[in-house]
């Protein structure tokens, strides 16, 4: 088995270090990303639900 220089070796280990942290940041981001969505959507539905709240009538049965 041929061995490998440590230019080679720092390189692998410094490209998967990397490689994790990307897929971590990339996660990190979505999630984050999908909770603020959340919030606005949420946010607007109140909003909205607010101002058309005086249009709705209903009638009461006896």
């Amino acid at each position: 088995m041929k061995k490998r220089s440590v230019r080679l070796k720092i390189t692998l280990w410094f490209s998967v270090i990397l490689l994790l942290i990307t897929i971590l940041m990339t996660f990190a981001v979505l999630s984050i990303s999908s909770g603020v969505m959340q919030k606005n959507i949420q946010d607007s539905l109140i909003a909205i639900v607010e101002d058309n709240v005086d249009e709705v009538e209903y009638f009461q049965w006896i």
